[in-house]
């Protein structure tokens, strides 16, 4: 899973939720020109290796495997996950709503 299932995972919540948004900032944006920054393939592969020792995400179509990542672990920490949320920056807990469609 995207955040394993313990209550200390938690901690992580807004590093992990940032890293999504990115990837998938990353994924959804025009090539950019070679000079400037790496290819969006290269920039999901770094997050693809970052991943495989959590899980298999990578192997998965990106956007549906985080989505299901995250309601799981919703669906497992209950209160303790709407808290957490609660937590997070406005501002990017805007950007996982735009991403995601909801949290």
């Amino acid at each position: 899973a995207l955040l394993p299932l313990e209550p200390k995972a938690l901690g992580c919540l807004e590093e992990v939720l940032s890293l999504c948004v990115s990837a998938l900032a990353d994924e959804e944006q025009p090539p950019p020109s070679p000079a400037r920054s790496p290819p969006p393939e290269a920039v999901r592969a770094a997050f693809s290796r970052a991943l495989e020792p959590f899980d298999s995400l990578a192997a998965m179509p990106l956007r549906p495997a985080l989505q299901r990542s995250l309601g799981v672990a919703q669906e497992a920490h209950g209160a303790a996950f709407g808290a957490a949320i609660a937590r997070v920056d406005p501002a990017l807990l805007e950007q996982v709503r735009a991403a995601f469609g909801t949290v």
